[in-house]
């Protein structure tokens, strides 16, 4: 057997050898060697930042890869099979463009190209600032109060990036205006960053953004403020009611004794207001009253404003209703011929309100075809100041009907002379009275609220 194999070990060598060409062949087919763009970006990895070194532009940060090996192994690759590496290590204060090394953790996978091949990095020193809030204000509180010492917290900032920017930086400042206030103020306020001229900086946030700030208000012993009262007299004219009054300003900053503190009346009245016989709005500028020991802190008026309005009342008159129409060619009967018309205004002029020029009352029946019709009843005031409220009935039937064609009759002359022929009499014409409505007042005082 074993002169067998010596024999024969050539051919069976070529054998293995036609074998594992014929499965390489067979392998070859079914998983090719293919080369392509790996389809996915590849996240750069900056390492190695020196210390005190800040990156102050943004590079490039993907990457993408050309690679060759089999197909299978192509297919199955994932981000995590890449490395993308940028060593800082040797990267001085300044820009540099510095190689990407790409790594490919599969060993049957080739790395044939990629792009890009190098990234420029700019380093600048990194420094840290902390700055004490330096806080401005502005205004004055109002009289009579004081404003006490301010709080900032946090009293200080920090402040950190490129060199560049952060070393122009000479004060971190909020700013706050308490003018007028009567009030303790408590307020966020943002810290703005200035330079050694006093020019706001940008670019930089400082750490915290904002800060609280806290101002104390009191009021002063020898201050007060109180409220202003109208001293009106007399009586306004008859048919007229005092619809209200205010004074402007209501209230006045006073200074006041220590000995009178304690008996320091609620409110002070104005100088006498007359309002004998007004019959319209009053403004009038006077002075005030002021006990003794109190004074004013600014010299100063006020003003009194009087609201009089007039006293309003009702009034219904039963009133003839008149017809605007109809058209040429048709007749109309109305339903109704007086309508109840509900009035008000002030009671001088109810009294003077006359129907027969003051008030009309009609239907408007232009453009109304023959049949039945249901019309509003409009009713109108021509003296200003009184309005008119309601009609009843608002509205009625009218019947619209064409207009018979006239037949030739006799006249009353010859119907005179015919009669007198047969009778021997004379004729005398005797007309029929027209029938007046007269108007009914029924005046009730109701004034406006």
């Amino acid at each position: 057997m074993f002169r067998w194999l010596i024999n024969n070990l050539g051919t069976l060598a070529l054998s293995l050898v036609l074998a594992l060409f014929v499965w390489f062949v067979a392998v070859r087919e079914a998983n090719p060697i293919i080369e392509t763009v790996y389809a996915e970006s590849i996240p750069i990895q900056l390492l190695n930042q020196p210390l005190g070194t800040l990156m102050i532009n943004t590079p490039e940060r993907v990457l993408r890869a050309t690679v060759r090996g089999p197909k299978t192994e192509i297919d199955a690759l994932s981000v995590s099979d890449f490395e993308a590496l940028i060593d800082l290590s040797s990267v001085a204060l300044g820009g540099a463009d510095v190689p990407v090394v790409v790594v490919v953790k599969n060993p049957l996978v080739s790395l044939m190209g990629q792009s890009p091949s190098t990234v420029y990095v700019q380093l600048e020193e990194y420094r840290r600032l902390t700055l004490p809030v330096d806080l401005k204000l502005s205004g004055v509180p109002s009289l009579g109060y004081i404003a006490g010492d301010a709080e900032v917290e946090p009293f200080e900032v920090t402040v950190e990036g490129a060199a560049s920017k952060v070393s122009p930086i000479a004060a971190a400042q909020v700013e706050l205006n308490i003018e007028g206030i009567s009030d303790s103020v408590s307020r966020k306020l943002s810290v703005r960053l200035s330079g050694m001229d006093g020019r706001l900086i940008s670019g930089v946030t400082p750490n915290p953004s904002e800060v609280l700030v806290t101002v104390p208000v009191t009021k002063s012993d020898e201050y007060a403020q109180v409220l202003v009262t109208a001293n009106l007299s007399g009586s306004i004219a008859s048919g007229y009611r005092l619809a209200g009054f205010s004074v402007i300003p209501d209230r006045v900053m006073i200074r006041v004794r220590p000995e009178v503190i304690s008996t320091l009346p609620a409110s002070i009245q104005t100088e006498v207001v007359d309002i004998s016989g007004a019959s319209g709005d009053l403004n009038q500028r006077v002075g005030l009253l002021l006990p003794h020991g109190v004074s004013l802190v600014q010299e100063q008026s006020v003003l009194v404003v009087i609201d009089v309005e007039p006293v309003l009342t009702t009034l219904t008159i039963p009133w003839r209703i008149r017809a605007e129409g109809p058209d040429p060619g048709l007749t109309a009967t109305l339903s109704l011929q007086v309508a109840n018309i509900g009035l008000v205004g002030p009671l001088m002029l109810v009294n003077e309100f006359d129907p027969e020029r003051h008030i009309d009352l009609f239907v408007n029946l232009g453009g109304l075809n023959p049949g039945t019709h249901e019309v509003q009843v409009v009713a109108l005031s021509r003296l200003a100041g009184i309005e008119v409220l309601q009609v009843v009935p608002p509205t009625i039937k009218v019947e619209i009907a064409v207009q018979p064609t006239p037949t030739p009759t006799p006249t009353p002359e010859e119907d005179d002379l015919a009669n007198a022929a047969a009778t021997g009499e004379a004729a005398v014409g005797s007309p029929t009275p027209a029938v007046a409505i007269t108007p009914v007042r029924t005046p009730v005082a109701t004034p406006r609220p």
